[in-house]
């Protein structure tokens, strides 16, 4: 369907939904969004502009405009869905702009340094998000298993987990991603931000193999930043000293949060940590 199916260049209002709307409508609402989402815009701007976007709801909503877009403008999204924003607090006077050498350390691309680190890596946590909601996951391998295929492009594979796929489904929708990389014992993070894609291109899935298997699919992310993070984090949780380590028994087993699920009884628990521990131990690929 084009355009002029919805309406013709001699036509310029049809009804929706029992409303007439005009043509031009969606092209106003996305002008006037630009506008109210600008920081600088002057109070009476913006006031003008606010009025404009709540005259042109009814038509929008008719549309079914905001059953197909989500909008990430949090007060623009509040508004459209008819909820108050939530306050925020003046951040610039809570918090002091970071030093001059932090902004510098923010990368677009790799350098040397961020490959010795990558090569040493074995852990890190995975964020993506759609208009469904956000998600995060971990991923983890031998040394290295986080390859660089060039200097703005790093790549992983995914194995098997859950099956929920959360991350690729997301990644169908909203390309953006986050990677927060963790090195035991060391007290530093690296963080990659960027856009990514599932691939199953063969050769790709090769050099990705592990534990003799190739994977189903393979993420590769293009890298828009890339930076170090101090590890102040880690050493308020203690993270890596030997005391921080729990007991297998200071929280319910996956066989007792099934049974509180009601998923299995009681008698069943012992049978389901044995097997949970059998598999998340060995059958990893």
């Amino acid at each position: 369907m084009r355009a002029h199916d919805i309406l013709p260049d001699d036509t310029n209002e049809a009804s929706f939904a029992g409303l007439a709307i005009r043509k031009g409508t969606v092209a106003a609402f996305l002008a006037n969004a630009r506008a109210f989402a600008d920081p600088a815009l002057a109070d009476d701007a913006r006031a003008a502009v606010l009025a404009d976007i709540e005259a042109d709801l009814p038509a929008l909503r008719a549309l079914g405009l905001f059953e197909v877009l989500e909008i990430r403008h949090a007060p623009l999204r509040a508004l459209v869905h008819g909820r108050p924003a939530a306050t925020q607090p003046d951040l610039d006077a809570l918090y002091a702009a970071p030093a001059e050498r932090i902004q510098k350390a923010v990368l677009e691309r790799l350098l040397p340094m961020h490959e010795d680190y990558l090569k040493a890596a074995t852990f890190f946590s995975f964020a993506s998000g759609r208009a469904q909601g956000l998600d995060v996951s971990p991923r983890g391998g031998p040394p290295g298993f986080v390859q660089v295929l060039d200097a703005h492009t790093v790549a992983f594979a995914d194995w098997p987990g859950n099956n929920r796929i959360e991350s690729m489904r997301n990644l169908a929708d909203d390309e953006r991603a986050a990677m927060l990389f963790l090195f035991p014992g060391l007290e530093v993070f690296m963080r990659i931000n960027g856009r990514a894609r599932v691939s199953t291109e063969a050769a790709l899935l090769a050099r990705l193999a592990e534990g003799g298997k190739a994977p189903k699919a393979a993420i590769v992310v293009a890298i828009d930043e890339v930076l170090m993070h101090c590890g102040k984090a880690i050493n308020r949780a203690r993270l890596w000293r030997d005391e921080s380590r729990l007991a297998s028994d200071a929280l319910p087993s996956v066989g007792q949060m099934m049974a509180s699920m009601a998923m299995i009884g009681q008698a069943e628990i012992a049978q389901v940590n044995a097997h949970y521990e059998q598999a998340v131990r060995n059958d990893l690929y």
